[in-house]
């Protein structure tokens, strides 16, 4: 992503991409050949380059609060 990319992301707040309490939000976190991006509620938000991390654990937390998780699917892209 560019520079001026990530600065527009950057502005996004968690309260436009997210919904309200009690409502699911769907996460779609991609790394493909070092490029991870991530995506809330079919709204890029985050992304980054030159990772090198091809096997390990995966941390899913939130900011200070509970969090309920569902339908969660892991797959390894060929």
């Amino acid at each position: 992503l560019s520079i001026r990319r990530q600065r527009q992301m950057c502005k996004e707040t968690a309260h436009e991409t997210t919904k309200p309490h009690g409502e699911w939000n769907h996460y779609y976190i991609r790394c493909i050949n070092g490029e991870v991006r991530l995506w809330v509620n079919g709204k890029e938000v985050s992304g980054g380059k030159n990772s090198n991390t091809t096997i390990g654990h995966i941390c899913l937390e939130s900011e200070g609060s509970p969090i309920d998780l569902r339908n969660l699917l892991i797959r390894a892209l060929p």
